[in-house]
C-alpha cells in the first residue's frame, strides 16, 4: 500500500505550530482540572461545572491536534516535560487560588493561546493546508465564546 502524502506548503512550520498548540492544550487542560477539584466558593457548583465543561471540551481538541500532526506525518509529542517545554502557557504553581484568580488565570492562558491559534490559522491558509485551517478556525471560534463567557462573569 502507498502513503498518502499532502501537497501542503511548509509542513515542517505547521507542525512545530501545532505542537505549541497541542503543549499549550494539555498545560490548561490539567490546570483547569485543578481549579476543578479544588475550587471553594459560594458559586462552587456552577464553577465546578463550567470547570469541567472547559476541560472536557479542551480534550477534544487534544485528540484533534495530535491526530492532525499525525495527518501530517509528523509525531505527536505526550510527555509533560515536551508539553512545558513546547507551552505558551505555565503550569498553575498556586496551590490554592481563589475562584475569581482561577477564572482570570484562564482568560489569561485563553489569551495565550488564542494569539497562537490565530497565526497558525494564517500559518496553514497560506500554506495552503485548507484542512488544518478550518480546524484551528473553529479553535479560534471556540476560544473567543470561552473569552466572551469569561467577560460576562465580570473579572
Amino acid at each position: 500500500m502507498g502513503r498518502f502524502e499532502l501537497n501542503v506548503e511548509n509542513k515542517a512550520e505547521i507542525i512545530s505550530a501545532l505542537d505549541v498548540l497541542l503543549a499549550s492544550e494539555n498545560v490548561a487542560n490539567l490546570k483547569t482540572r485543578k481549579f476543578h477539584r479544588n475550587v471553594e466558593s459560594n458559586r462552587f457548583r456552577g464553577l465546578h461545572m463550567y470547570f469541567e465543561e472547559l476541560y472536557n471540551a479542551s480534550f477534544a481538541r487534544i485528540d484533534e491536534l495530535a491526530e492532525r500532526i499525525r495527518v501530517l506525518w509528523g509525531y505527536a509529542k505526550g510527555t509533560f516535560k515536551e508539553y512545558l517545554e513546547l507551552s505558551v502557557i505555565a503550569e498553575e504553581a498556586s496551590d490554592r487560588p481563589s475562584d475569581v484568580e482561577m477564572l482570570k488565570i484562564i482568560w489569561d492562558d485563553k489569551m495565550k493561546i488564542l494569539e497562537v491559534l490565530k497565526k497558525a490559522t494564517v500559518l496553514a491558509g497560506e500554506s495552503g493546508d485548507i484542512w488544518t485551517e478550518s480546524l484551528l478556525s473553529g479553535f479560534v471560534e471556540a476560544y473567543e465564546k470561552d473569552l466572551w463567557m469569561l467577560n460576562s462573569m465580570d473579572l
